[in-house]
C-alpha cells in the first residue's frame, strides 16, 4: 500500500494537486516508518525515499521548514545505508545533498547546508 501511496503521490504532483500528493506521500512514510521498525533491513530504503518525495512535497506547497526537515532524515537514513553499499546509495545521497543545499538557502540558513568535500 505504501508503494501504492508514493506513485500516487508523484502522479498526483504531476498533475498540479499538490496537496493530494503530499497527503498521499505523508501516509506512505507513516506506513514506511512503521515497517522500518519491524524490518530494518527490508523498508529503510523505501522509507528514505518516501522522506525524500515528502520534502520535495512540501517544498512544492510552501513548507521549506517540513520539506528540510524531511529531507534531513531522509539524508540521515541515506549516509547509513550508503556506508555499506556506496555503489547503491550515493547517487541518491548526492541527490538529496543537492536537494537539502537548495532548502537551506530557501530557508536563509544557506551557512547550515551540508558540506560536501
Amino acid at each position: 500500500m505504501a508503494e501504492n501511496l508514493n506513485e500516487l503521490s508523484l502522479c498526483n504532483g504531476d498533475q498540479g494537486r499538490l496537496d493530494d500528493a503530499r497527503h498521499a506521500v505523508e501516509r506512505a512514510v507513516e506506513i514506511y516508518q512503521r515497517l522500518a521498525k519491524q524490518s530494518t533491513d527490508a523498508f529503510e530504503s523505501k522509507e528514505y525515499i518516501s522522506l525524500y518525495n515528502l520534502g520535495v512535497s512540501y517544498s512544492e506547497v510552501g513548507r521549506p521548514n517540513d520539506a528540510l526537515q524531511a529531507a534531513e532524515r531522509a539524508k540521515e537514513i541515506c549516509e547509513r545505508l550508503a556506508k555499506p553499499k556506496a555503489g547503491e546509495f550515493a547517487p541518491g545521497l548526492a541527490m538529496n545533498l543537492h536537494g537539502s543545499g537548495a532548502l537551506y538557502i530557501r530557508t536563509k540558513k544557506p551557512e547550515e547546508a551540508p558540506k560536501v568535500a
